[in-house]
């Protein structure tokens, strides 16, 4: 069952094979069927909290795709309502294999797009390019993916949709790795090559692992102390590079005092100006959901931000993602998992995909481990 999630995310969580003609959302589908009969045959230990929490979420979506007329909507927790299931079946060993798994992909991913970069550095052109869902022009930098290319530098993104993904789940599997125990000395070297998809979430998320190393005075600056040395070097030695200026450019301040490399604060804004008592119940549109897209075009950009959930699916429906804040922040032991929560918490507020594929799945782990019987077995 581990390998099975762990083979659905890399498969579903890349446009590749939407673009060939196996759309994630069939995918998901298809893995959902197999994995389910699997447990219906091989696995008993299914705790009934988690079958009947997942039959109260598949109801009221599919009351809300009745109220919309939107049939597509009622599928849209399938992958939250698998992914938590298959993890409620497993051991803590169980989930021990799936993190190796996880950690030794993403470790092959941010190694293939350091040297993707050095690649195009060099002089490498793409060597085929393919279309994201929303459009844009995804293009294959020897081992690595890319859809943002200014002339001098692109922003790898592995096998992902873009950089910004890369960076997200990289910092999830260390993130887990750390709240369970199982982070070593390899961790901070796949931490530091992180630093190649240029992300801000990143370099915020970098400070706050580090921080939560902390056990003493002497520790505090001793990673303080590393922390500050990698970082001020880099910009040393690559201030007057390519790589150097870009970096410096998305972390300049403008002149109205935004950051230069914020993406969020317009729609965040833009997200607020919808806000009203029309949208409280069900959302503004099941589209926004269903296909973002037309959302965009009729309504603006106003995702990826922790107000968009209450935007696009109404109180109901969003509650589930901001109690999942709530809990991060709260339920951890220890302060460095706690500061890890905080850490994963301001992860899934700059992307707030509490049901999306691939995003959801790290959802569905942490409420598992943090209610469920791998947080005992993982304290034996």
């Amino acid at each position: 069952m581990a390998r099975l999630l762990f083979i659905q995310f890399a498969v579903t969580t890349s446009p590749l094979f939407d673009y060939i003609g196996a759309p994630s959302s069939i995918l998901t589908v298809l893995f959902f069927l197999v994995s389910m009969s699997f447990i219906g045959f091989y696995v008993a230990d299914v705790s009934r909290r988690y079958i009947l929490f997942s039959c109260v979420i598949f109801s009221i979506f599919i009351f809300f795709a009745i109220y919309w007329g939107d049939f597509k909507l009622g599928f849209y927790p399938i992958y939250f309502i698998q992914s938590l299931i298959i993890f409620s079946s497993l051991s803590f060993l169980g989930v021990k294999l799936f993190a190796r798994y996880m950690f030794f992909y993403m470790f092959l991913i941010v190694f293939f797009s350091v040297l993707s970069s050095i690649y195009f550095l060099l002089g490498g052109g793409p060597l085929f390019s393919i279309l994201n869902t929303d459009g844009r022009i995804n293009n294959m930098y020897l081992l690595s993916f890319s859809n943002s290319n200014n002339g001098f530098l692109i922003r790898p993104s592995g096998s992902f949709d873009e950089a910004g993904a890369l960076s997200f789940h990289l910092c999830m599997i260390l993130a887990f790795r750390r709240m369970t125990g199982q982070n070593n000395k390899f961790d901070l070297p796949v931490l530091f090559m992180g630093f190649v998809t240029l992300s801000l979430a990143h370099l915020v998320f970098s400070f706050m692992y580090f921080l939560s190393l902390i056990k003493n005075i002497k520790s505090f600056f001793q990673y303080l102390f590393i922390f500050f040395i990698v970082v001020s070097s880099s910009l040393f030695f690559l201030k007057d590079t390519s790589i150097g200026s870009y970096a410096q450019s998305r972390m300049t301040i403008n002149e109205d005092g935004s950051l230069r490399g914020d993406s969020r604060s317009g729609l965040i804004s833009n997200a607020f100006s919808k806000i009203d008592s029309s949208i409280l119940f069900a959302g503004i549109d099941s589209k926004c959901m269903t296909s973002y897209s037309d959302c965009v075009r009729k309504y603006g950009a106003m995702g990826e931000n922790p107000i968009s959930p209450l935007i696009f699916m109404g109180v109901i429906l969003s509650l589930p993602y901001y109690m999942f804040l709530i809990i991060l922040v709260t339920f951890p032991r220890g302060t460095g998992n706690k500061i890890i929560g905080l850490s994963i918490a301001l992860l899934f507020m700059q992307r707030p995909y509490f049901y999306h594929i691939g995003y959801t799945m790290w959802v569905a782990l942490l409420l598992i481990y943090l209610f469920g019987k791998h947080r005992v077995s993982n304290q034996n």
